[in-house]
């Protein structure tokens, strides 16, 4: 008997705590979707990439507003709804054959002294990767938007190793 309770424990405790909680509300939802329409109306690569830096810095002090919820260990959440944190865009940078890494504000606030550099000249192209509300494959958790920036500058390359030394 106490080997069957056991395993009920272990059943109940394993539904339980396995499942996901988010409710897939997304309190960034309505301005993700603006910057997107945004971002796609805009054929410039310079006024693209000054979209980018405007974004980036913005979502990082959106972070900062709520800070009485804020936590970057765990979920973010704002007013009870899904995690910011998992909803916003997310922006990544690839400067070398398998070298790259994502851009946040808010684990790397050394980063922006980087992103206020980049231009047209040295961001050499800019893909957008769209969220998709009935994509079945994908988890709540992970559906979001991405931009990659790709760059070959020397410069930003320079900049970059240097943030990595500092940085550990």
């Amino acid at each position: 008997m106490r080997k069957i309770t056991f395993i009920l424990f272990l059943l109940f405790c394993g539904l339980s705590f396995g499942q996901t909680s988010s409710s897939g509300n997304c309190p960034l939802e309505a301005k993700n979707k603006a910057w997107v329409t945004e971002f796609k109306s805009v054929q410039d690569r310079a006024d693209q990439v000054d979209l980018v830096v405007r974004k980036i810095i913005a979502d990082g002090y959106d972070f900062d507003e709520n800070l009485d919820t804020a936590d970057l260990n765990s979920k973010i959440t704002v007013d009870k709804s899904a995690n910011t944190e998992n909803c916003s865009i997310r922006f990544g940078l690839v400067y070398g054959n398998n070298k790259g890494f994502i851009i946040d504000l808010k684990r790397d606030p050394d980063l922006e002294e980087l992103i206020m550099d980049f231009t047209s000249e040295n961001i050499d192209k800019i893909d957008l990767n769209e969220y998709h509300e009935k994509d079945i494959y994908k988890a709540v958790d992970i559906k979001r938007y991405g931009v990659v920036m790709y760059t070959d500058n020397k410069e930003i390359k320079k900049k970059i190793r240097r943030w990595e030394r500092n940085k550990n």
